[in-house]
């Protein structure tokens, strides 16, 4: 028998076991688990605030009146009517925030919307110009409540929510604390505490990362079953038995989870994307929400750090030696890790001649640069200290507004 026969009747071989095990396969039994979540609370404020976002009126105004490079120069007074044609809508907001908050994933369908996180980013943009507003007018101790409440919105959004939704919580989060960064220069020491005080609060209430690649698995085990339920059996999907699609999705989306629960200085590869069609169209990418979370996490960790510090000079006169002064004087209750370094590594602090001190994180390519901050270009070709995912620097306390 020659070569060509043999490699004839493997192949046929092949063949006829795999029909056969495609045959065995339609029939076996495919079922959804919904990850464990916590119960809705009697009070949810997350039905509240979607309902409140709903309500803002004069919405592109309001973005356009808070950028930081409006189209045009918009007047104090300006901007006051536009918050109080609002007022209603951040009353409201900041006392639904006091509450608990829990949305339920309910995206199980191609077809459906990915919640109401656009609704929520305006309602940021709200809050943060009424800020905006009272901090020009000459009142910072009742400015920081509004930015500390963008912060608090973006800290609850991402409760059993998917990947798109944690990134826009994570947005949410962002925004308000930049505002908090621009302003920490000017804070008094009262606004100051108060600002450390919230956001220390908040520490606790992150939602971890893993959560929103659980919801994502949900989501797309969902959409799996939807989509097997209606092709025609003569195309791919059809072809293709849904056990066998559910199980290669399953086994890639478990790798996912246990990758974001690793910290990020393990390594940001993404990984290798599964050879079947459906599920290589449903998985999401880690790289690019591994990156966004724990740069979340080291600006809240850098200003948190640096308000602490603001307050300490304040009360003593003087920069703390080492960081660990600011849990002595409990202004902290632990030196916060640095997240892009190794588990149990603190941010870098130095003091300098000058009698300035240098804090910061060294930044997504995990090396100590020695405080230097990170600059490149934007996508317009300018320079910038934005970080991304490539950059290289350290995210330095003052460089930029975390």
């Amino acid at each position: 028998m020659n070569r060509a026969m043999i490699q004839a009747r493997v192949m046929s071989a092949s063949l006829t076991l795999l029909i056969i095990t495609y045959a065995v396969a339609h029939h076996l039994p495919t079922t959804v688990v919904a990850p464990s979540r916590p119960s809705a609370p009697v009070e949810n404020s997350f039905l509240s605030l979607t309902a409140a976002a709903c309500r803002i009126v004069l919405l592109d105004e309001v973005g356009e009146a808070r950028h930081r490079n409006p189209h045009r120069k918009w007047t104090l007074a300006e901007k006051q009517k536009l918050v109080n044609e609002n007022d209603a809508v951040i009353q409201f907001t900041h006392q639904a925030l006091l509450l608990p908050y829990c949305e339920t994933n309910t995206v199980t369908s191609i077809d459906d919307e990915p919640g109401y996180h656009k609704e929520m980013r305006s309602l940021t943009r709200l809050l943060t110009l009424a800020g905006d507003v009272e901090w020009e007018s000459g009142n910072p101790f009742a400015a920081v409540d509004y930015y500390l409440d963008a912060v608090t919105l973006g800290r609850k959004i991402p409760n059993r929510v998917g990947v798109e939704g944690h990134l826009a919580g994570l947005s949410c989060e962002i925004s308000g604390r930049s505002h908090l960064w621009r302003r920490l220069d000017s804070m008094d020491t009262n606004t100051a505490q108060k600002c450390l005080t919230r956001l220390n609060t908040l520490e606790s209430e992150r939602v971890p990362l893993f959560v929103a690649f659980e919801e994502e698995k949900f989501t797309a085990q969902s959409i799996v079953m939807e989509i097997k339920a209606k092709v025609q059996p003569t195309s791919y999907t059809g072809i293709v038995p849904k056990y066998v699609v559910m199980h290669i999705l399953t086994d890639h989306m478990d790798k996912q989870i246990a990758l974001t629960k690793t910290p990020y200085s393990a390594g940001n590869e993404e990984i290798p994307p599964p050879k079947e069609f459906l599920a290589r169209a449903l998985a999401p990418n880690t790289q690019k929400a591994r990156y966004k979370y724990a740069s979340a996490q080291t600006g809240d960790a850098l200003l948190r750090t640096a308000l602490a510090m603001r307050v300490y000079r304040a009360r003593t006169g003087k920069s703390p030696v080492t960081l660990s002064e600011l849990v002595t004087a409990r202004l902290l209750t632990r030196v916060p890790d640095d997240p892009f370094a190794p588990p149990g590594i603190p941010l870098r602090y130095k003091t300098q001649t000058d009698g300035k001190s240098l804090l910061y994180s060294v930044g997504p390519d995990g090396v100590d640069n020695g405080g230097r901050g990170i600059e490149g270009k934007a996508t317009n070709g300018t320079q910038t200290r934005a970080p991304i995912m490539e950059s290289q620097g350290d995210m330095v306390s003052g460089w930029y507004s975390y």
